[in-house]
């Protein structure tokens, strides 16, 4: 079985963006998906992102720049499709 990573920027800048609140919105859907066992949620020192808007996250070599308002639509189309194929 292909455990997936996701990582969420801890760094200063994204800590300022409340990455902290993004880690429990993802810790939420992955729990409301089951997917446990499929997706791991791993923090990362600074990805280089910090001029962007968002928290930055890293998803099948993928980064993203986030905000929570965002979790959910972000969840649905890009993770959920790949977790469950």
């Amino acid at each position: 079985m292909i455990i997936l990573e996701l990582a969420v920027c801890i760094g200063s800048s994204c800590h300022l963006k409340k990455s902290r609140e993004i880690i429990q919105l993802i810790e939420q859907e992955i729990k409301a998906n089951k997917l446990e066992d499929k997706l791991v949620l791993v923090g990362s020192f600074c990805m280089n992102e910090c001029s962007n808007h968002g928290v930055c996250i890293r998803f099948n070599d993928k980064k993203y720049s986030l905000n929570t308002e965002q979790i959910k639509s972000f969840f649905a189309k890009e993770v959920l499709g790949i977790c469950y194929n």
